[in-house]
């Protein structure tokens, strides 16, 4: 069993009643919760963690506690780039800037704060605040159980197209998937199944060959007993005619050998911006300047450069490109710097995009 690591620090008491609520949560959802004091905590643990949830209390001038875990906070964002963490914490005074401090913190740091914003309780939590405590932790339990990443394959004649690649984890019971694609990220979680509802507005099974499109002539997998758009395994790949620049969200359905459901929902939905994602050229220092030069991005309008002196966390925006070179001026001699793109532009729908963060860059100036 999957175990997620309920991390916490509490003086009171109340901070570890709502960790032990998200560990609740962790547990009703079938995954192994491990709720333990920040005294006590590994963090080899948590680097190894796709996901794990930090729990304190608002202390002083409304800051984290310092003696163990500021400091173990300060540790955790040295790896928290492509986590998903869920924050949470109860308070006495103030009106939750400490909670809004910390997420701006793991945001910088690269991670994805499970709903945008932390928990919090006003003193000792009631029925409300354990339960929102409780749906944190199925929530959480819910990641990573869908993923999407896109692939390069390479046809018989030396072609090369990009596909998408949806993995998940294998349901008991199940005795086939569907996988569905959508463009719209609206989806409703249900804390009783831990399921989401969807997909919502128009939707597609993925296909399962190059000339398929996104049309009524489905020609995809028939895995299980010749039937339509039916997975027997946990992992397929998308060919379809994707649209440069568009996001794709996929959610799988596991079905038994009747045809029903194995639950009232899909499972958390992964997606892809596709063909979107930045990447570094080369980076070239030279006397007082350092020039980054950018793969180009088709659709892109601009790019937006990120700077840091650590390789996971610590980026700051430090300027925009319309070209895909970018020389920056400020950098100190002998200093090593890290650098990470974002493309910004109009999809092959004419919408606009703005893709993920390209993957680090390292040099030293000159």
């Amino acid at each position: 069993m999957d175990k997620i690591y309920v991390v916490y620090w509490s003086q009171s008491g109340n901070t570890q009643a709502m960790a032990e609520a998200v560990g609740a949560g962790i547990t009703e959802a079938g995954k192994e919760a491990v709720v333990v004091d920040v005294s006590s905590a590994s963090l080899d643990d948590l680097r190894s963690a796709k996901a794990f949830a930090l729990g304190c209390p608002a202390m002083g001038a409304e800051v984290l506690e310092e003696g163990e875990m500021e400091p173990f906070v300060c540790d955790v964002e040295g790896f928290a780039a492509g986590k998903t963490i869920a924050l949470f914490g109860s308070y006495g005074w103030g009106d939750g800037q400490w909670m809004r401090d910390w997420v701006d913190r793991m945001n910088a740091a690269g991670a994805n704060v499970l709903n945008g914003e932390g928990v919090m309780c006003h003193e000792t939590p009631d029925d409300a605040g354990l339960t929102e405590c409780s749906n944190l932790g199925k929530q959480l339990a819910a990641v990573q159980k869908v993923t999407a990443k896109e692939i390069t394959e390479t046809s018989t004649n030396g072609t090369k197209t990009t596909a998408v690649k949806i993995s998940w984890k294998k349901v008991s019971g199940a005795a086939y998937y569907k996988v569905f694609r959508t463009m719209s990220a609206y989806a409703n979680y249900n804390d009783q199944t831990d399921t989401y509802k969807g997909p919502q507005g128009t939707y597609y099974y993925i296909s399962k060959e190059s000339s398929s499109d996104e049309n009524n002539s489905y020609s995809g997998y028939k895995e299980y007993k010749g039937q339509n758009a039916t997975i027997v395994g946990t992992s397929a790949v998308d060919r379809a005619r994707l649209k440069t620049g568009v996001t794709y969200y996929y959610y799988v359905c596991a079905y038994s050998h009747d045809g029903e459901r194995i639950s009232e929902g899909y499972t958390k939905p992964a997606s892809v911006c596709y063909k979107a994602t930045p990447s570094i050229k080369k980076i070239t220092a030279k006397k007082g300047k350092t020039v980054v030069s950018i793969n180009k991005v088709s659709g892109a309008k601009k790019y937006v450069i990120y700077r840091s002196t650590k390789k996971s966390s610590g980026y700051k925006q430090i300027g925009t490109t319309t070209k895909t070179t970018y020389t920056d001026k400020t950098t100190k001699k002998d200093k090593i710097y890290y650098y990470k793109v974002v493309a910004v532009g109009k999809n092959a729908l004419k919408a606009d995009f703005e893709s993920a963060k390209s993957k680090a860059v390292k040099v030293k100036a000159k």
